[in-house]
C-alpha cells in the first residue's frame, strides 16, 4: 500500500468531513430545484424517414444507400429546407397571435437550433426531432420539417431546378412518422435534482479533501507543538543516517538507556513505511556507534520491515508471544547482499499468523528477555489508528517516539494524544519525515 496518500487515508479524511459532504448534496439538491424553477418548458416531436433507391429513374445499389443516407443528414440543416420548413411552420399557426410569434421566431439560426436529423446506426433511416416551448408548436414544427426535407429531395429526384444540382438524384424517402409528440423535455425535476446531487457530492469530495490536505501536519515541530512533546528534527529524503535529526534521536536514546543500561523504544506514527525506515535507521545509527542494538518488525499486518530483511517466513515475535518460547532464539542476523556497505541487522521477524493476541503483560516479559543480550531495542509499530495491538506494544516499553510525515492529520494526532494519556508511557518527541530514509534499498538475506 502506497504511503503518500493511501485509499484507507483517502476515505478517513472524507468520513471526517461527512458534514461539509452532506451540506453540498443539498446544496446540489437545491440548486437542481432552482434550476428546475427557472427553466423554460421545452417540448419535443418525432418523426422518421427511410432512404430507399428509386430504381426506375436512376437504379443505385443498395452499397450507395449508407453514403446517400449521409447526404440526405446533411441537406436537412440546408438554407432550401429549413426556409420552406419555416413557412410551412407559421402558416400552419391556429391564430394571428401565434402566427405573429412564429414569423418573429423562425429564424435560420433558431430553426437549426430546434431541428435534429441523425443516421440511425448503418441503417437508411433518418430520425427527426423538433423541440419548441409548446406541444403544438413542436409538432407543427416537426411536420413542417419532415414535409420540407421530403419534398426537397423528391424534387431533387425528379430534376426540379429549385433544388440545386449537387443535390443526390436517384433516392427517395419514405415517411415513416412526422411530428410524433413525444411529450415535455424541459424541465425534469427528477434529471435536475439528480445531476445537482451528484455535482454537489463532487465539489464537496473536492472540498473535504483540499480542507484535509490544509490541516496535514507536515512538520515534526508542529506535531510537537500540538502534544507538547520536544521536536527531535526534520529527516530529509535521502538521508543516511550519520547526522540531523537522525543523530539527535540516537543520542537520546543512548542518554536515556545510560542510566539503567538498556531501553526498548516503539515508533509509531501514520504510514507504516516510514516507521519502518526510521526505525532500521535508527538501529544501524545505534550499531555504527557499538550499541547491541535489536530491530523488533511488530506491525504483523503488514510485515514490510521483516519481507524487506529478509524475514518474512521465519518465525519470530507472534510465535515468541503464543507459545511463550525465548525470543532471543528467534532472531536472526542479516547478511547483506555482495559489495554493499550495509552492516548486518539484528531482527525480530514479525512472526508467522497466529490468533495470539499482543497483551501488555506478555509483550513486557518477552521485552525483559530480548533486554538481556540487547542493549537497546526499536520496536516498528503499526500506524495510529489501524491497529489495536498499538496500545499494547507503547504500554509495554519504556518510551516512545511519534514518526510524523505529510500523513499525520489532526485525527492521527488525537489519535496520539489518546496514547499518551492511556498507556501513562512518555513520549520522547517527533521526528519528522518530509520522504524516504534511506537506511538500505539493497536485497538481504539471513544468516
Amino acid at each position: 500500500m502506497p504511503d503518500d496518500r493511501s485509499l484507507a487515508a483517502v476515505l478517513r479524511d472524507l468520513r471526517d468531513g461527512w458534514r461539509i459532504l452532506g451540506l453540498a448534496i443539498a446544496v446540489g439538491a437545491l440548486a437542481g430545484l432552482l434550476a428546475t424553477v427557472r427553466q423554460p418548458d421545452r417540448y419535443q416531436t418525432e418523426g422518421s424517414v427511410v432512404v430507399s433507391p428509386a430504381r426506375f429513374l436512376d437504379p443505385i445499389g443498395t452499397d450507395a444507400l449508407p453514403a446517400l443516407t449521409d447526404t440526405v443528414v446533411e441537406l436537412s440543416s440546408r438554407e432550401a429546407v429549413l426556409e420552406p420548413a419555416a413557412a410551412d411552420y407559421i402558416d400552419a399557426a391556429p391564430d394571428e397571435a401565434t402566427r405573429t410569434r412564429r414569423s418573429e421566431q423562425a429564424t435560420l439560426e433558431w430553426l437549426r437550433r430546434n431541428t435534429r436529423a441523425r443516421r440511425v446506426g448503418t441503417s437508411s433511416v433518418i430520425e427527426m426531432s423538433t423541440t419548441a416551448s409548446t406541444a403544438r408548436d413542436a409538432q407543427d414544427l416537426g411536420r413542417a420539417f419532415v414535409t420540407s426535407l421530403t419534398r426537397f429531395v423528391r424534387d431533387a429526384r425528379t430534376g426540379d431546378p429549385r433544388s440545386g444540382d449537387d443535390n443526390p438524384v436517384g433516392v427517395g424517402l419514405v415517411v415513416l412518422g412526422s411530428g410524433e409528440p413525444t411529450g415535455k423535455i424541459s424541465p425534469t425535476l427528477l434529471r435536475n435534482v439528480f445531476l445537482g446531487i451528484n455535482a454537489g457530492l463532487i465539489c464537496g469530495i473536492v472540498l473535504v479533501l483540499a480542507l484535509a490536505g490544509r490541516r496535514r501536519r507536515r512538520g515534526a515541530a508542529q506535531a510537537a507543538a500540538a502534544l507538547g512533546v520536544p521536536s527531535l528534527g526534520q529527516l530529509q529524503p535521502g538521508t543516511d543516517g550519520h547526522g540531523g535529526a537522525l543523530l539527535a534521536t540516537h543520542n537520546l536514546l543512548e542518554a536515556l538507556a545510560g542510566p539503567r543500561g538498556t531501553l526498548t523504544v516503539c515508533l509509531t506514527g501514520a504510514s507504516s513505511g516510514r516507521i519502518g525506515d526510521v526505525a532500521e535507521s535508527l538501529v544501524r545509527s545505534l550499531d555504527r556507534a557499538g550499541n547491541r542494538a535489536l530491530l523488533v518488525d511488530a506491525d504483523t499486518e503488514r510485515r514490510a520491515l521483516s519481507r524487506r530483511l529478509g524475514g518474512a517466513e521465519r518465525p519470530g515475535l507472534l510465535d515468541a508471544v503464543a507459545h511463550g518460547s525465548d525470543p532471543r532464539r528467534l532472531v536472526l542476523t542479516t547478511r547483506p547482499a555482495p559489495g554493499s556497505v550495509d552492516a548486518p541487522v539484528h531482527l525480530l521477524p514479525a512472526g508467522t499468523p497466529s490468533s495470539a493476541e499482543l497483551a501488555t503483560h506478555l509483550l513486557r516479559r518477552l521485552l525483559e528477555r530480548l533486554t538481556l543480550q540487547f542493549n537497546l531495542v526499536i520496536i516498528s509499530g503499526p500506524p495510529l489508528g489501524e491497529a489495536e495491538d498499538i496500545e499494547h506494544l507503547v504500554s509495554a516499553a519504556d518510551c516512545w517516539l511519534l514518526v510524523a510525515d505529510a500523513n499525520l492529520t489532526a485525527g492521527r494526532l488525537g489519535d496520539a494524544r489518546v496514547l499518551m494519556e492511556r498507556t501513562g508511557t512518555p513520549m520522547m518527541g517527533t521526528l519528522g519525515v518530509d520522504g524516504a530514509v534511506n537506511p538500505s534499498r539493497q536485497p538481504t538475506s539471513v544468516g
